[in-house]
């Protein structure tokens, strides 16, 4: 017989074990405004600036559902989240976990271990997929993604594992999660293939809920295989943004269009500040630079894929996205997103990629 608590899967620390009612919709569900089983038959390849909704399942082959958030498990998880195993002892310890939809990963928490008494969550991603809405994936065994790398829905993120809060330690399982402006939601039917035929789960032959379905459901999926891929982005990297005293970004960095490698791409920089503060987008000419070291990583890019920029913004600024864009169609792939978390009157470090040249706190993340 199994025990109660082999059926306790996963939880995260900031979740009391008061028994929880069943979910509640509200404002961030409607937001969130989960896609049907119906959505598309496309799938994003990974590349930066390039967002989708997480609608893949994140695993491959048979998976059991275990707790969700009103199945059984005595108001187990209290908010809108899923747990996966392989089976009902959590054998699965290093199958990959992959991204459930394209958007830019970034490594939440780290921790070695099982911690039954529920202070650590473990190794865990989110991956920000545009427009509030994030997927988390906890408890890994192993990260194979680093802060800011750009996934898609067959980009592998990290192992199923049992690091941090988890019940009972031997338990090997996926915690997965849904959040839309920092409220856990439905997410809705997750997309999958098998025998190359593309399938929703959960399917209404198992009640078609996450919330209810029953415990020890199994799901197969062979992956996005069955999916039709969308046409490659541009490419390319910003490897340093610096900021003067007087506001002025310097950038630098390298791009181009994989489809059409010398047709040259212009690089803009777009700023949001506090609410009711200032936004804008400004587009620059760029300097084009010879960048020896792309052609190893693109053998496609051209010598001179590189750029250096520079832009000056307005003091209220507290964001930037530095955005790619193609000169032919006005097309716009954000590059990378930044945030300024340092008051303007606090010392800066000299930047060691341009002297003279003050960094202000930047920090990488979602807008």
């Amino acid at each position: 017989m199994i025990m109660l608590a082999a059926l306790t899967l996963a939880a995260t620390p900031s979740v009391s074990a008061t028994p929880a009612v069943a979910h509640v919709p509200d404002a961030a569900d409607a937001a969130w405004s989960a896609p049907d089983a119906a959505w598309s038959s496309e799938v994003p390849v990974a590349g930066f600036g390039v967002t989708g909704p997480p609608v893949w399942f994140p695993l491959r082959g048979t998976w059991l559902v275990g707790c969700t958030w009103a199945n059984n498990c005595n108001g187990h998880h209290g908010r809108p989240a899923i747990d996966l195993a392989t089976d009902r002892f959590g054998s699965g310890a290093g199958a990959p976990v992959y991204a459930a939809g394209a958007g830019q990963a970034f490594v939440t928490s780290r921790g070695d271990g099982c911690d039954s008494g529920g202070g650590s969550q473990g190794n865990t991603v989110e991956v920000d997929h545009g427009g509030g809405v994030r997927s988390m994936y906890t408890h890994l065994q192993t990260v194979t993604v680093t802060d800011g790398d750009w996934v898609g829905p067959d980009t592998a993120i990290g192992t199923v594992g049992n690091t941090g809060w988890s019940s009972p330690c031997t338990f090997n399982h996926l915690h997965f999660e849904v959040m839309a402006n920092g409220v856990s939601v439905d997410p809705g039917p997750l997309l999958g293939c098998a025998d190359g035929v593309r399938i929703a789960h959960p399917s209404s032959q198992v009640g078609g809920q996450w919330a209810t379905v029953a415990q020890w459901t199994p799901m197969t999926n062979d992956g996005p295989a069955c999916a039709v891929p969308v046409d490659a982005p541009p490419i390319g990297s910003v490897d340093s943004l610096a900021a003067s005293a007087d506001r002025t970004l310097r950038i630098s960095g390298w791009v181009f269009d994989p489809d059409d490698p010398h047709a040259g791409m212009v690089v803009a920089v777009r700023w949001r500040g506090p609410v009711g503060g200032v936004s804008g987008m400004v587009p620059v000419t760029s300097a084009a630079v010879v960048r020896t070291d792309v052609a190893g990583v693109h053998p496609d890019a051209p010598v001179d894929a590189g750029f250096e920029l520079a832009v000056t913004v307005p003091s209220r600024v507290r964001s930037v996205e530095v955005v790619a864009v193609n000169p032919t169609t006005g097309e716009t792939t954000v590059m990378s997103r930044h945030k300024l978390s340092m008051p303007r009157n606090l010392p800066a470090a000299p930047s060691p990629e341009a002297p003279g040249v003050r960094m202000l706190s930047w920090v990488t993340g979602s807008l």
